[in-house]
């Protein structure tokens, strides 16, 4: 009879736990923004599709992460974030990513790998230096480039936050209200555009030359300051225009990399 009983607690471990797991889907959302050796916010959103049965006691693993989501009802959907940080810039992964779980009996540890690797891009790490006289100045004074921000310290309007911006900068009323960061954007004096010349930066090192370029791009977005970068043959024209700005620190990211 201990024999038969424990056979069947076995089997239906083995049916439930079976099951626990199945029909299980995994959304991975990273930033548009990340910068290496800084922490950022990962969004791992997970779907129970089954139509009878709630998922208890999972954990998904994401590379060295374990989150553990103690039920998951039918039909349902929940999400958490976690932090994740890269030590290198250019094209990362986050993998292996499955699944595991102790249900029911706490007999056995079952594991499901899930078929998706997350790609995304890392830029260099802002890092302040030098760059000497490899940068050239454009002409204020032309529309292209003019600044429509007038005096020091005014507020003027709202942005997304950007890496390294001071906390004293928040607008904690409109960050509330959108559930993102939201920084005051203030005028600044200091905004005559330039176009740093990525080869004739005087640092050897080229991760080190990376980040100070980087570094005066994300500088240059905060203070209004319109930035341009010439590398690998292509001149991309100052702006300190987000999306343009963006462009700029991708080419850093995979600068050398094929």
């Amino acid at each position: 009879m201990i024999d038969a009983t424990l056979l069947g607690f076995m089997g239906v471990s083995g049916f439930f736990g079976k099951r626990n797991l199945e029909k299980i889907e995994i959304k991975i959302e990273t930033p548009d923004e990340i910068f290496a050796k800084t922490p950022f916010f990962v969004r791992l959103t997970v779907m129970n599709k089954k139509r009878f049965l709630a998922s208890l006691l999972l954990r998904i693993h994401v590379g060295d992460k374990e989150i553990l989501f103690p039920i998951i009802e039918r039909n349902s959907t929940k999400t958490k974030e976690f932090t994740y940080l890269c030590e290198k810039r250019g094209l990362n992964r986050l993998h292996p990513i499955y699944l595991s779980s102790v249900f029911p009996f706490n007999f056995f540890t079952r594991y499901k790998p899930i078929g998706k690797v997350k790609e995304f891009l890392v830029f260099p790490e802002p890092k302040k230096a030098d760059i000497g006289s490899s940068s050239e100045g454009r002409d204020s004074k032309d529309p292209k480039y003019q600044s429509p921000y007038g005096f020091d310290d005014e507020i003027l309007s709202l942005r997304d936050y950007v890496h390294g911006d001071p906390i004293k900068l928040v607008h904690w009323k409109a960050s509330a209200k959108t559930g993102q960061l939201k920084i005051k954007n203030v005028a600044s004096s200091h905004n005559h555009p330039i176009i740093i010349d990525f080869d004739r930066v005087p640092i050897e090192d080229i991760e080190e030359r990376l980040k100070a370029v980087a570094y005066e791009i994300v500088e240059g977005r905060r203070n209004n300051r319109p930035v341009g970068l010439k590398i690998n043959g292509r001149i991309y024209d100052p702006s300190y225009a987000r999306d343009s700005t963006l462009t700029m620190l991708k080419e850093l990211a995979l600068y050398g990399q094929t």
